[in-house]
């Protein structure tokens, strides 16, 4: 579902899902061209978060937007993001 945004340059990474009794989550971190504006990124995460909801109703989505090209947009891919050297 989510590979249909590859051809406007979308990634995305750190896909995880869990459940909680009957509460389902979904997160992820989708990668934008880094000339994109706030408002259009917005807008995509909006479709993407629509799209998984239809999907998999019902479920809560969490996204993180990131810019394309930001070696530290790969430093969260881990469950665990350590931070001090």
């Amino acid at each position: 579902m989510l590979d249909r945004y590859a051809v406007d340059g979308i990634e995305y990474h750190a896909l995880r899902t869990r459940q909680s009794g009957a509460l389902r989550f979904v997160s992820l971190h989708v990668l934008v061209p880094p000339d994109w504006s706030v408002q259009q990124g917005h807008e995509l995460l909006e479709r993407i978060e629509a799209d998984i909801r239809r999907a998999l109703p019902p479920v809560t989505v969490f996204t993180h937007l990131e810019p394309l090209g930001d070696p530290s947009a790969l430093d969260d891919q881990e469950l665990h993001r350590n931070d001090t050297p």
